[in-house]
């Protein structure tokens, strides 16, 4: 019977130990084909207590790549800035302690390859405690149907500001009016649904979060726009002047919103006046010459306008007929011409090699005007008029010189 039950022990154990020998065996000639390790991410950035999980990738012989994040050991080359967990089921779990730097590496230990034998370990930055997290930019307006990025910009003990867009979590305080994606590499990717007003957070592991520090953005999207008005309406503006134009839309839920940087600028007399479409100069308009002829919307006309002599007695003759008027009027004469520049300077002597200047000038210093001639063709609708002036109008400028 003693004999009976060892033959019976035996043929149950005997397939288990076969398994068991057969997986180690397995496992080896696996192992031995191993060509590198690599630790991802290869470069990480953390604030003090953040918590991340890396991973061992293994690349083999044939091309074929592996987790082996739960069969290798790891390894931080710096405790006392981070941490790295061995525990089964959280291996390759990192743990920001202090300021600095680590390296995170790892060894298999079947066929002894390491991450450093290829460059594969990952180095660690822990820049400090987060203190405030910021989503940039502040205030946005999306159109439904759109979609723009979102960053989120932390903050740190030392004063040091780093991107966390990618390693926050993002939070919409309304996702049927504008989501926000949290997907890998579409971190802070805001799509605008439906037209309504919301609020965009970004929370960091460690617990801080922009709501908690002030630093949650708005996103507002707007209805269907309706109307755009330009103010200023109405405007004189001198030559080599610029003046700021604003576009303010009217949308069909009642709301405003100033959409001078989001619309197209054009002018009806770009020779007279050119307006700006650069980023940041949206809307500036500049005057270049005067010009006649163009309502101001007040009665009256912009730029220059002066009659030389009254036409209202003139009358168009036919070919070959008598006239009782000379075909010159002799005393009719072009304005002369007057403009007068100052320049008042003072010099100051500052010891023996260093010397000061103070210089103020005026040109056409009375701002006399110097009209362009007059045009002789009674078919042209400026006939016996000044509409152009030629000289510039008074410009004064100041300077100070030091030499030494």
């Amino acid at each position: 019977m003693r004999g009976l039950r060892h033959t019976r022990g035996g043929s149950r154990l005997a397939p288990l130990l076969a398994l068991f020998l057969t997986a180690v065996a397995a496992r080896s000639a696996a192992a031995q084909d191993i060509v590198r390790i690599t630790v991802q991410p290869t470069t990480v950035e953390l604030a003090t207590d953040e918590v991340i999980l890396l991973t061992a990738q293994a690349t083999f012989s044939d091309g074929s790549v592996a987790d082996m994040s739960e069969l290798v050991e790891w390894k931080s080359s710096n405790t006392g800035v981070v941490k790295v967990s061995n525990t089964n089921g959280t291996k390759g779990k990192v743990t920001a302690k202090a300021a600095g730097h680590a390296s995170i590496s790892v060894l298999d230990p079947v066929s002894g390859v390491t991450s450093g034998q290829s460059g594969g370990s990952a180095a660690i930055v822990v820049l400090g405690r987060l203190t405030s997290i910021a989503v940039t930019p502040q205030n946005r307006r999306i159109e439904v149907g759109s979609t723009r990025s979102m960053q989120a910009i932390g903050t740190f003990s030392d004063g040091q500001t780093r991107d966390l867009t990618q390693q926050v979590t993002w939070t919409s305080s309304d996702p049927n009016v504008a989501r926000v994606s949290n997907d890998p590499g579409q971190r802070g990717r805001v799509t605008a649904l439906a037209p309504g007003t919301v609020h965009i957070a970004a929370a960091s592991s460690t617990g801080i979060t922009s709501t908690g520090t002030g630093g949650d953005a708005t996103v507002r999207v707007p209805a269907d726009l309706i109307s755009i008005q330009i103010t200023p309406s109405v405007n004189r503006l001198p030559i080599g002047l610029t003046l700021s134009l604003n576009a303010t839309g009217t949308f069909s839920d009642g709301s405003t919103n100033d959409v001078s940087n989001q619309v197209t600028w054009t002018s009806s007399a770009p020779l007279v006046a050119s307006v700006s479409n650069d980023a940041g100069s949206q809307g500036d308009v500049t005057a270049l010459t005067s010009h006649a002829g163009q309502n101001d919307g007040q009665g009256g006309k912009y730029g220059i306008d002066r009659t030389a002599f009254d036409t209202t007695g003139l009358v168009r003759l036919s070919s070959f007929s008598l006239r009782n008027v000379p075909t010159t009027l002799d005393n009719l004469r072009h304005q002369a011409f007057q403009s007068v520049n100052l320049s008042l300077t003072k010099n100051f002597k500052l010891g023996e090699q260093k010397r000061l200047q103070i210089r103020g000038e005026a040109l056409n210093a009375f701002n006399h005007p110097y009209f362009i001639d007059l045009s002789s063709d009674p078919n042209n609708a400026s006939y016996a008029r000044y509409t152009t002036q030629r000289n510039l109008p008074r410009d004064i400028q100041l300077g100070v010189k030091f030499t030494f």
